[in-house]
């Protein structure tokens, strides 16, 4: 239980508690437990004080001195920390809920398992703070400093991260293996799906999908309404950029150029495979897309069961033919380079057998 002395001093006169601290150095500050809620310690010097588990919603510490101070599982919820010195705090399992830490000191702080939703950081320093099952949610600005953050738990090999927000998914990706084997399942799975498939046409985008699924691949739709007002640019992209490729159904002209105007000049080294409805008309802009390396050739089904019965030998069979002569071309134009190398030595060490080789069509120039 807290200090009831010191408590009372506390919450008389900002000033006195503060003479009073530089009056006794060396004194134990206690205050565990202690229901300080809305109080105005503006400034008040707590280094080194016991507050663990205090109240401390919507408290007013700015400019105060809590470097040091033991806050373990204090509710610090709207609790105002601006410029607040709060270096080498004991924030662990602390709620921070729509706190103020503007400018405030938090180097080396410990917030492990602690909780930030809604809290703004502007200017804030996290540098080298402990951030170990830290929980991150809509941070509002953008700290001075956040360098060192240690995600790792106390009796782990350390690992840092440079970003407060980055801190919390690259701590999910180590301890939790779900986590992980979504993260792959999307970057080596993932098929993006384009199209407008109304309610005629719906049976051709579910069967298809259960057929990517048959091939160990993850189908993401994105089925949709055309709509004069509608800004889909952000989320396209992401699709976009996660996708092994993408299938594109362009049956329907007003379904989806404006999409593929973004993804196509956007990712390059993400395949599109356009599939048409036969005796149907692409539309007529889709010629220019045609010249792109990533853009393969149409393909035609009569139905849905042409399709699905096309769909390795024409589908998935021609993005991989395509993804390994994207592979092979480096390749190769690292041969011609090497080639040409070794053509030119061969010039400066032997000019006569060089431009015989150039006579007989061996060496071209």
């Amino acid at each position: 239980m807290a200090n009831e002395k010191q408590l009372n001093l506390l919450k008389g006169s900002i000033k006195d508690w503060n003479n009073w601290r530089a009056e006794n150095p060396n004194e134990e500050i206690d205050l565990i437990s202690a229901d300080l809620f809305q109080t105005n310690l503006s400034g008040a010097d707590l280094h080194n004080a016991d507050m663990r588990r205090m109240n401390l919603r919507e408290v007013n510490l700015s400019s105060a001195n809590l470097k040091g101070a033991q806050l373990y599982r204090a509710n610090m919820n709207g609790v105002n920390l601006t410029n607040t010195n709060l270096s080498g705090a004991n924030l662990y399992r602390v709620y921070l809920g729509r706190a103020d830490l503007r400018g405030a000191d938090l180097s080396k702080a410990n917030l492990q398992m602690s909780l930030l939703s809604q809290t703004k950081i502007e200017g804030a320093s996290f540098k080298k703070a402990l951030v170990h099952g830290i929980s991150t949610w809509n941070l509002e600005g953008t700290p001075a400093d956040q360098s060192g953050l240690v995600i790792t738990g106390n009796h782990e090999a350390q690992v840092t991260v440079d970003d407060l927000k980055m801190a919390q998914f690259v701590y999910l990706l180590l301890t939790n293996k779900e986590i992980r084997n979504v993260i792959h399942t999307v970057t080596s799975k993932a098929v993006l799906i384009l199209g407008r498939f109304y309610k005629e046409r719906k049976s051709i985008l579910d069967a298809l999908r259960e057929e990517l699924k048959k091939n160990d691949l993850a189908p993401i739709i994105f089925d949709f309404e055309p709509s004069e007002n509608r800004d889909l640019t952000e989320t396209v992209q992401l699709l976009a950029s996660m996708s092994k490729f993408v299938i594109a159904d362009v049956t329907d002209a007003k379904s989806i150029p404006q999409e593929l105007s973004i993804i196509i000049p956007s990712f390059p080294s993400v395949p599109i495979l356009p599939i048409l409805l036969k005796n149907e008309q692409v539309y007529a802009m889709f010629e220019h897309w045609e010249r792109f390396d990533s853009v393969l050739p149409i393909f035609y089904y009569d139905n849905k069961a042409h399709l699905l019965d096309n769909l390795k030998s024409e589908i998935l069979d021609s993005v991989e033919n395509w993804k390994n002569k994207v592979n092979e071309k480096p390749k190769a134009e690292e041969q011609i380079l090497e080639q040409k190398k070794k053509f030119n030595k061969l010039k400066e060490s032997n000019p006569q057998q060089y431009w015989q080789l150039v006579e007989d069509g061996i060496i071209i120039i």
